[in-house]
């Protein structure tokens, strides 16, 4: 019973939905008839048959509409991959059922009146004009609709580039760290155990954060110190890191791990002992964070730039940039906010 009255309700919705359209497309459609066929809006004697021939009109222009705009949305099922066998199907088939349509119609009113006579230039007209309505929606449609698919394909293909990253940056950290705790441990044990704890809180972060897309501009920088205190005695010292900003901070937020991987690649790339001790930068700033560090690059380099293209990656991911260059033998990398 309630199904029956809600298909009840849907049907008189469409009815009415398809009444005011034909209503309003059937004012357009004889103001630019009768402006050419008449060359005037208004080529009526009397008001009253103007509104007795848009009374006989409105029922055939209720049906065209609507059957015209079924043949369109039910066409592509035919031929979905040729526009051309589309646009022929809905041609030939828009015009066969508008025929059909106004000859019944001539039929059931020549019974009330025999001398009634259908103005067939005016219907070819209307059915052309309501068909190529009908294509232009339908394409607007469908072009829209291909554009939110792509759209959906890219996030789906950046989010699985995204999960593949992450799974990849995180044994890559862990490996680094490792190697530099067994040099540390041949070079002095009470370091060694210190470096241990600081790697330790290090390595929790990074477990906590490592199924989130974005973190807390603050969080990061907490990590970061920490990671920068794995790196001091690491290097005996030689490694440190001046922060500039830090009151503008607030609630920004950016990629997990991103501080932390340029970090490291300083200490990838960069010659740092205590002829060359190391003073990066990292200065907080309206819009982004930037990193800097002077170049003093090993004699062999490893060339996979895993780190940058994993921010690459996963700032394209959130439709931003993450950019970096090499400028006056300084390193420069910049993270912005996220949206």
């Amino acid at each position: 019973m309630i199904n029956n009255v809600l298909n009840i309700r849907v049907t008189a919705k469409m009815v009415v939905y398809y009444l005011l359209v034909a209503s309003a497309y059937s004012i357009w459609f004889y103001s630019i008839y009768n402006l050419i066929a008449h060359h005037t809006f208004w080529p009526y004697s009397k008001g009253s048959v103007m509104l007795t021939l848009f009374a006989l009109n409105i029922v055939p222009m209720v049906c065209i509409i609507a059957g015209t705009t079924g043949i369109v949305f039910f066409t592509r099922r035919i031929n979905p991959n040729s526009r051309i066998a589309k646009i022929f199907f809905d041609t030939v088939g828009s015009i066969a059922f508008a025929f059909l349509t106004y000859y019944i119609y001539q039929i059931i009113l020549r019974m009330i009146n025999p001398d009634y006579v259908i103005n067939w230039g005016a219907v070819i007209i209307n059915i052309i004009m309501i068909l190529a309505l009908n294509e232009v929606v339908f394409y607007f449609i469908e072009s829209k609709q291909i554009v939110e698919e792509m759209s959906k394909t890219k996030q789906s293909a950046l989010q699985l580039r995204y999960d593949v990253l992450k799974a990849q940056i995180n044994p890559h950290f862990l490996f680094n760290s490792l190697n530099n705790l067994c040099s540390l441990i041949e070079l002095d044990q009470q370091r060694a155990m210190e470096f241990t704890m600081s790697l330790s809180q290090t390595y929790r972060y990074i477990m906590t954060q490592q199924d989130r897309s974005r973190v807390r501009l603050s969080d990061e920088m907490k990590f970061a110190k920490s990671y920068i205190n794995v790196l001091r005695i690491r290097y005996n010292n030689n490694f440190r890191a001046e922060i500039i900003g830090e009151e503008l901070m607030g609630d920004h937020e950016i990629i997990p791990y991103s501080l932390q991987l340029l970090i490291e690649n300083v200490g990838k790339h960069n010659v740092i002992g205590s002829s060359y001790p190391m003073v990066m930068e990292i200065e907080i700033r309206q819009n982004d964070v930037q990193v800097r560090n002077p170049i003093r690059l090993k004699e062999a380099q490893s060339d996979s730039h895993l780190g940058l293209r994993y921010l690459e990656e996963l700032y394209a991911f959130h439709g931003l940039e993450f950019t970096y260059c090499k400028k006056d033998n300084e390193f420069v990398a910049t993270l912005p906010f996220l949206k």
